[in-house]
């Protein structure tokens, strides 16, 4: 039989390590955010890297920095919000709402999405996107445009 201290403990620590990365990130608060990432985060996402910049997968804390600074340049945020949280030990499934505004244009993207992360030794390990791609890649060819 599993030790359910441990499975309790686990869980206990991705929902807070979650929860304190997401608030951060509502706030866009780069640093904050990135401080509930381990150094070899692995971001994926389920859209094509070629239509969006900063859906690349990438490994690594720098380069993970450098897709959500770029995400921060091409963005303010009306709203980021976190509509649900499912813990289950060292997984968290996540569902947001966003309302984004481009900088250039002015068009805004509104939104759901999903995050499944993996957390290992109380910080995120592993964080997978999915977005209703064809959506959301066919906003950021309008915005190409203009």
């Amino acid at each position: 039989m599993p030790n359910l201290r441990n499975l309790w403990a686990d869980a206990d620590m991705t929902a807070a390590v979650v929860r304190t990365t997401l608030a951060a990130w509502a706030n866009r608060d780069l640093d904050g955010a990135l401080a509930g990432f381990n150094d070899s985060v692995v971001h994926v996402f389920n859209v094509d890297a070629a239509v969006i910049p900063f859906g690349a997968p990438i490994e690594g804390k720098t380069a993970l920095r450098k897709q959500l600074q770029l995400l921060l340049d091409t963005f303010d945020f009306n709203a980021f919000v976190v509509d649900h949280i499912r813990i289950d030990g060292q997984m968290a499934y996540v569902g947001n709402s966003i309302d984004y505004v481009h900088k250039a244009t002015g068009e805004r993207l509104q939104t759901r999405f999903r995050f499944v992360m993996t957390t290992e030794n109380g910080l995120i390990a592993r964080m997978e996107e999915y977005h209703d791609a064809a959506f959301v890649e066919a906003f950021m060819r309008l915005v190409a445009t203009k």
